[in-house]
């Protein structure tokens, strides 16, 4: 049986650790009101160009541009955004799931024609694994 000096002791420990997990929380909490003060920052941006595309586009426009017009794909470009932080293992391989829906969707097109910018660690590692060119 434990002594009375061991059980304060625990008691002394199970308290302590409830007080740095409070701070803990009141880190992230702070974290977290500032990340949605930015994005908050953001709307009236958001708001307004949406205004401006949805005004465009009923005007009923027609845009002439070289980019505008249908062609042969030769060559094809992807940007693929992963995590690098921790606790972001969903979202990576989430995208690592999609990136390889799309490769297997356009599987026509050789792979040497394809050319990969991965952004993170995880999804560079899979690009790799993949056989794709990665720049």
């Amino acid at each position: 049986m434990a002594s009375l000096k061991e059980i304060k002791g625990r008691i002394l420990s199970a308290n302590n650790t409830l007080k740095i997990t409070s701070a803990m929380k009141m880190v992230a909490s702070a974290k977290l009101h500032k990340a949605q003060e930015v994005i908050e920052g953001m709307l009236p941006y958001e708001q307004r160009l949406s205004a401006i595309m949805n005004h465009f586009l009923q005007s009923g426009v027609t845009v002439q541009s070289p980019y505008a017009k249908e062609r042969e794909t030769k060559k094809i470009a992807l940007v693929v955004f992963s995590s690098n932080s921790s606790l972001c293992g969903g979202f990576n391989s989430n995208v690592i799931r999609l990136y390889h829906r799309w490769l297997g969707e356009h599987a026509g097109i050789p792979k040497e024609d394809i050319i990969v910018y991965p952004v993170g660690r995880k999804v560079a590692d899979a690009v790799k694994k993949s056989g794709v060119r990665v720049e």
